[in-house]
């Protein structure tokens, strides 16, 4: 069966990135999201993300300003991390502000 990397970027709303993670949960979709380093996210909430079966990495590894070359970063380090896994076919791009306007299954296909 073909999987999908989600790619989120974020630094606020925890209960969103929640809702992300519920919305992508059919078994389709692997998530690969970087929480801004400087963000005030606590420890509990993060590993809560980390125990959803279809998360597939959590990492706080750069302090990203808006526009700045760390989000390149932090995004191109999602994308090596997704190619890892040798299921993925389809990889989507979205910040912790987004929410997608088809239902996961329309994206799926």
């Amino acid at each position: 069966m073909m999987k999908q990397a989600v790619l989120i970027t974020t630094y606020q709303n925890i209960n969103h990135l929640f809702e992300l993670a519920d919305f992508f949960s059919d078994g389709n979709y692997y998530l690969y999201i970087n929480i801004d380093k400087k963000s005030k996210v606590n420890q509990s909430d993060i590993d809560a993300l980390k125990a959803k079966d279809n998360v597939a990495l959590v990492s706080r590894k750069y302090v990203i300003n808006w526009g700045g070359f760390h989000l390149t970063r932090a995004i191109l380090y999602l994308v090596e991390e997704a190619l890892k896994n040798n299921e993925i076919e389809y990889i989507h791009l979205l910040s912790g502000s987004d929410f997608p306007i088809k239902k996961s299954s329309e994206i799926k296909e």
